[in-house]
């Protein structure tokens, strides 16, 4: 018969204490990569939210300085206030040209262009022509379109007849500003980056900015002021992370 020999008291308090150590090892070493890896997810996701803001406002206020042939040092943005913005924070108002078209033929009436048919434009769309002397905004009557170009027929006239060199773009507006979500978290008021479109609704874009600032880099000279850039500063906040970021944007 074998001999089977049984465990002291000592020995299974020894066992089980030696089990729970490495049982509470085991436990704080997850939990630290637990910790770390939501450390690292929510860097990312800021990092990412930071890349997101940069890229629609930098391409954006980009677009505010091109007026054609037309070398012009008119601000295409302003500051924008509304009772929503969050306080102690910037909102600004973009002014750019889209769906860009060539006049087909000189005007010979100022209440009547042709228009190239690569870009459609409806009566709601606010317009301008631009040349390398002068541009107006204007809005149209009626539009025909056509099997090469569209006859825009004017509310009011223009001040002059604008040459077949001339372009006419639609002119896009759009506001951002901070305001508050109405969300919550932790019982702290979630803020983001918001953007309002010229029709007047306004939209989310990126939770977690906190802070909004615009300064314009000028050039002054004797007769004139001359924008140069912009600079921006951005805060985003991330569970318990936070990142400042500025950019510059260059108009020339």
């Amino acid at each position: 018969m074998k001999n089977y020999k049984a465990l002291t008291l000592i020995e299974l308090l020894i066992a089980l204490t030696i089990g729970m150590l490495v049982i509470s090892f085991a436990m704080k070493l997850y939990a630290m990569f637990n910790l770390n890896y939501n450390k690292a997810t929510n860097t990312l996701r800021l990092q990412e939210k930071m890349l997101i803001a940069e890229s629609i406002l930098r391409e954006n206020i980009k677009k505010t300085s091109y007026l054609g042939c037309l070398k012009s040092n008119s601000l295409s943005i302003t500051s924008f206030k509304t009772k929503f913005i969050k306080k102690n924070s910037n909102g600004i108002t973009l002014n750019y040209l889209e769906k860009i078209n060539a006049l087909e033929s000189d005007m010979t009436s100022n209440l009547i262009m042709h228009i190239g048919s690569n870009e459609k434009y409806l009566v709601d769309d606010k317009l301008m022509i631009i040349d390398c002397n002068s541009n107006e905004t204007f809005k149209p009557k009626t539009i025909e379109y056509l099997s090469n170009y569209q006859k825009i027929i004017l509310s009011n006239p223009l001040t002059k007849k604008y040459l077949k060199s001339a372009e006419v773009a639609a002119v896009h507006t759009q506001s951002y500003y901070i305001k508050d979500t109405g969300r919550r978290k932790n019982n702290n008021i979630v803020y983001a980056l918001y953007v309002e479109e010229q029709d007047g609704k306004s939209y989310e874009l990126i939770e977690g900015v906190t802070d909004f600032k615009v300064n314009f880099d000028v050039k002054h000279t004797e007769d004139k002021e001359q924008v140069l850039g912009c600079n921006l500063e951005l805060i985003i906040e991330q569970e318990n992370l936070e990142k400042q970021q500025f950019i510059y944007v260059s108009y020339e």
